[in-house]
């Protein structure tokens, strides 16, 4: 079973995997609003679109690649409380 602090880190790295499901998004829209394409005349010009998703990158890399130093702020150092879970388990 897993624990709060393991869930912490699941959920984490769950939102860096919705991020950049978001940079795909705004990278789709760019491309199709590249000048060789050209499916889309819309008013939000191709450039925000092309930040939009490099702005959603970095920030699903820096959860996935930080999803340590995210747990250990919200829970502190794992010594501690895997000591613990091993002394509440039944013998």
């Amino acid at each position: 079973m897993m624990r709060p602090r393991e869930w912490f880190g699941f959920g984490v790295r769950l939102l860096g995997l919705w991020f950049w499901t978001q940079a795909a998004y705004f990278g789709w829209f760019a491309l199709l609003k590249s000048p060789a394409i050209g499916l889309i005349n819309s008013a939000v010009p191709q450039r925000e679109d092309i930040a939009f998703m490099t702005f959603y990158v970095m920030l699903g890399t820096l959860l996935f690649v930080g999803a340590r130093l995210f747990v250990w702020l919200a829970y502190g150092d794992a010594s501690a409380t895997s000591a613990d879970a091993d002394s509440d388990a039944p013998e």
